[in-house]
């Protein structure tokens, strides 16, 4: 009982599933996403800033609700195509 409760068992929270919100095959999708996603060779961090997260971590882009398409940041653009293909994916998911 102790390691369920023991954060460093676990992976960072992506997302929570919700009943009756997020399906639990989209979960699934969406966790083998995630794994892909930070399992990709040449993921770059940005360097701490006073205003960043002391812990690795990427802020990918904004996705209004009316907008069609996200709007991306520096942390994407500077990334190389494998590791962009592999947000893309990501991304597209969470779109589902």
């Amino acid at each position: 009982m102790a390691d369920a409760l023991d954060p460093s068992k676990h992976r960072p929270t992506v997302i929570r599933r919700v009943d009756n919100v997020v399906s639990i095959a989209a979960n699934d999708r969406l966790l083998a996403a995630w794994d892909r996603l930070i399992a990709t060779p040449g993921m770059r961090y940005p360097h701490n800033e006073k205003n960043r997260s002391s812990t690795a971590a990427l802020h990918l882009g904004t996705w209004e609700l009316y907008a069609s398409l996200p709007r991306l940041t520096g942390d994407f653009l500077e990334q190389d195509d494998n590791v962009k293909e592999a947000i893309h994916t990501f991304l597209g998911v969470v779109k589902e």
